[in-house]
């Protein structure tokens, strides 16, 4: 899996933006997620530019913050479906929902996919 790979991307994407570790204990909460934040409104500005434009402004240390709680519960995700896959191969499940997770899993790495894209040169075998 190209798990080590996407932690790679995500690590080098932070250090790119100039983002620094917080040095407070940071817990991963669902509710700091970008989507999240954005919904709720908190400490987020949303300005509607145009009937088919808006801008979205938010403090960058919360921005920065919310990007590895995205990456951290995308991981989680991906990393359950391969424990699940794991578990059907060695009970001889049956093929559908094998196919099923897998598809899943895939899914849910794709959704992991802006991490590696703002790194085009890495490739996931390359971690």
């Amino acid at each position: 899996m190209p798990i080590n790979a996407l932690g790679k991307n995500a690590i080098d994407h932070l250090s790119s933006i100039d983002f620094k570790r917080p040095v407070k204990s940071y817990s991963h909460s669902v509710t700091e997620c970008l989507k999240e934040i954005i919904q709720n409104g908190s400490g987020v500005e949303v300005t509607v530019l145009e009937e088919n434009e808006f801008r979205v402004s938010i403090q960058a240390e919360r921005y920065y913050e919310s990007l590895v709680s995205d990456f951290y519960f995308s991981l989680q995700k991906v990393v359950r479906q391969r424990e699940s896959l794991n578990l059907m191969l060695g009970a001889d499940a049956p093929g559908a929902w094998m196919l099923v997770t897998a598809y899943y899993q895939v899914l849910m790495i794709a959704h992991m996919e802006p991490f590696r894209d703002r790194h085009k040169g890495a490739t996931p075998g390359s971690a």
